[in-house]
């Protein structure tokens, strides 16, 4: 028995009553549903079939939002990675390093260091801007998973910025082990913004998509 186009607009309407509310997912459960059901000799009447899938929706509407998650910070470390066999990343970091080492001899350790700590929070702070325009710009934040979760691969980049106060006395001191840290928080940050500008545009095609399937 093939379901007809308003078929599967009640099954959109069932899941999106028992709460799965992302089109992504409700788009993987339809086609799943939809070809379970047909390949059914017996036809079931089509409620009492979805009432006995709720639980298992659930799970796989679960399932999905981890198997996103873990996929966006895998994704983070394997285009940070692609950036470190690059030889442009390593002449960066060096004249990087130039730069902190003339710093260090021109300024004074405490506007080094206000200077580097600057620096650092300029990276997290447009992110951040980024992350408000953007949710206002595409206005998709609470209907499709892999978006209202993207803005997660800045969880461990900014772990950086969160403990900066809590060491930035102890290296006071230390310019160099400041600025280390301050770089490699800054690399962190930047990649992970650049994984969130190309992970939006391939979901804002998606969602292109399936704004016409569910039309």
């Amino acid at each position: 028995m093939r379901l007809v186009k308003q078929d599967i607009q009640n099954i959109d309407a069932y899941l999106k009553e028992k709460g799965i509310k992302y089109m992504d997912i409700r788009y993987e459960l339809i086609d799943h549903l939809v070809s379970e059901y047909e390949s059914i000799e017996n036809y079931p009447d089509l409620e009492s079939f979805l009432r006995k899938r709720v639980a298992w929706c659930r799970k796989v509407a679960e399932e999905k939002r981890k198997s996103i998650h873990w996929g966006y910070q895998k994704a983070f470390w394997t285009r940070l990675f692609s950036f470190l066999k690059k030889p442009m990343t390593y002449l960066f970091l060096i004249f990087w390093a130039v730069s902190l080492h003339i710093l260090v001899s021109l300024l004074s350790p405490k506007v080094f260091n206000a200077v580097i700590i600057s620096i650092f929070y300029c990276v997290p702070i447009c992110q951040i801007g980024l992350f408000f325009y953007q949710r206002q710009l595409d206005g998709i934040k609470k209907k499709v998973l892999s978006y209202d979760t993207l803005f997660n691969i800045y969880s461990f980049p900014h772990l950086f910025m969160y403990f900066l106060p809590l060491i930035v006395d102890y290296m006071k001191s230390e310019p160099y082990w400041l600025a280390g840290y301050c770089t490699i928080g800054i690399l962190l940050n930047a990649t992970a913004l650049i994984e969130v500008v190309n992970r939006r545009k391939l979901i804002l095609k998606e969602y292109k998509f399936l704004k016409k399937y569910f039309s």
